[in-house]
């Protein structure tokens, strides 16, 4: 760390309740030693009667001794004990202000009071929205929310706003302690200190507290009782930026709460995620996987994590599709000796396409196609959808039992199938099987 010039550290004692001058003086005599006022001047660049002036007020702060003779001399403390000085006063003044300020409060709350002010907006009469642009400040409205709170809480968070949420962990405790029952719904990456707190306080709370794992959660929302709610992006602690919405409008809570159900159902319990991050071992789930990008996502995820069977089920207009996005994917597996199936229906138009297909794959052929899948030997993605580009809508299961069905319901159509190099040569020569 470089060290501080002597301009900057007579600064930094600024915000110990110093003038800069001061500053200035304490940090020449420090260099000095012990000096009469001629020379801290000069060091320090301030004029001596300045110097004269000012010293008096360092000696009672306790910065600086006097000695005596002529001329008279100074003696600057050790620079720790001079900062344990100022650190003192600086948090006794500090003290005597808030008491001070607390004072003022209550009095100014009585003397507001017979003019019927009124102190919470929801009082005001019909739904209101507030946008919020401080962290701080939203933080202080959820408090506020939760101290009211006598029925729900629910909460989403991304894994970085939980360190957020410890600044209202006491008001959350006591609202838990009156009857209140919580939903808790947040993005957990890894098992770290953080998250071993946040388990343990969610167990003190097993009774009233429900806990549960989202992936890819990028907003937090806050609901109190159905009645009000919180929500926004709360930017990681070294962005500027942040904004929030509060409301208590009806329409607008009741919409945000069926999202968070939504979002609720299609996460995951809490053990489960928790044995995935410490053994790899996959969360069990039957979910809908909606747009594209997600599932060529998934897809390959799948492809990944196969160890010794892969088999493909398309339709005739999908061998291109399987040929142009899968085929390297497909190499790899068969480089780490797996299994690669590919069952489609032959046709005059993808004819060529599965001949390329069958020169490094197994591929076999059958009139109609059961459903189209991609199965490994523990995951399934699966569609009814005839495919020629990425379906917009697939359904993702690593269910054993489901996976096993559509496996049985694979082979069956596998065993009925035919080579599909025979399928070939029989559309050419124009000559049934």
């Amino acid at each position: 760390m470089a060290l501080f010039s002597s301009e900057e550290a007579a600064k930094e004692l600024a915000s110990f309740g110093l003038t800069g001058n001061q500053g200035r003086a304490y940090v020449a005599l420090i260099k000095l030693r012990v000096a009469p006022v001629s020379k801290i001047a000069r060091l320090s660049k301030i004029r001596r009667e300045e110097i004269y002036r000012m010293m008096p007020k360092l000696e009672r702060l306790g910065l600086v001794e006097k000695i005596l003779g002529k001329p008279i001399k100074y003696k600057s403390v050790p620079p720790k004990e001079a900062l344990s000085i100022l650190f003192r006063h600086e948090r006794e003044s500090a003290k005597r202000r808030i008491a001070e300020l607390g004072e003022k409060r209550r009095l100014l709350l009585k003397q507001l009071k017979p003019f019927g002010v009124k102190t919470r907006v929801e009082e005001e009469g019909g739904p209101q929205f507030v946008l919020i642009l401080e962290r701080e400040q939203a933080l202080r409205k959820m408090v506020t929310m939760m101290r009211k709170a006598k029925k729900s809480i629910v909460i989403a968070t991304p894994r970085y706003g939980v360190q957020y949420g410890y600044d209202y962990a006491d008001v959350f405790r006591k609202a838990l302690r009156k009857g209140v029952k919580a939903k808790i719904l947040v993005e957990i990456d890894e098992v770290d200190g953080l998250m071993i707190k946040m388990l343990r306080e969610a167990k003190l709370f097993k009774d009233a507290v429900e806990l549960k794992h989202m992936d890819n959660l990028t907003s937090h929302m806050v609901i109190v009782d159905d009645a009000e709610v919180v929500v926004g992006t709360f930017l990681r602690p070294t962005a500027e930026k942040h904004v929030d919405l509060w409301t208590n409008s009806p329409a607008y809570v009741d919409v945000m709460k069926a999202f968070y159900d939504r979002i609720w159902e299609d996460s995951v319990d809490i053990k489960s995620r928790i044995e995935y991050l410490q053994t790899g071992k996959l969360i069990e789930r039957t979910e809908v996987i909606k747009g594209r990008d997600a599932i060529y996502e998934r897809g390959y995820e799948v492809y990944s994590r196969a160890k010794t069977d892969k088999l493909t089920m398309t339709d005739a207009s999908g061998v291109q599709l399987s040929l142009r996005d899968f085929t390297s994917a497909s190499i790899e597996l068969k480089k780490r000796g797996v299994r690669v199936r590919y069952l489609t229906s032959v046709t005059d138009q993808n004819l060529e396409l599965v001949e390329e297909m069958s020169k490094q794959f197994e591929v076999r052929h059958i009139d109609n196609v059961p459903f189209r899948s991609l199965l490994t030997e523990t995951e399934a993605m699966f569609s009814w959808i005839p495919i020629k580009e990425m379906p917009a809508v697939v359904i993702y299961s690593n269910s054993p039992e489901l996976v096993r069905m559509l496996w049985a319901m694979a082979e069956n159509a596998w065993g009925n199938a035919v080579d599909a190099q025979s399928k070939i040569d029989e559309i050419r020569k124009e000559k049934p099987i």
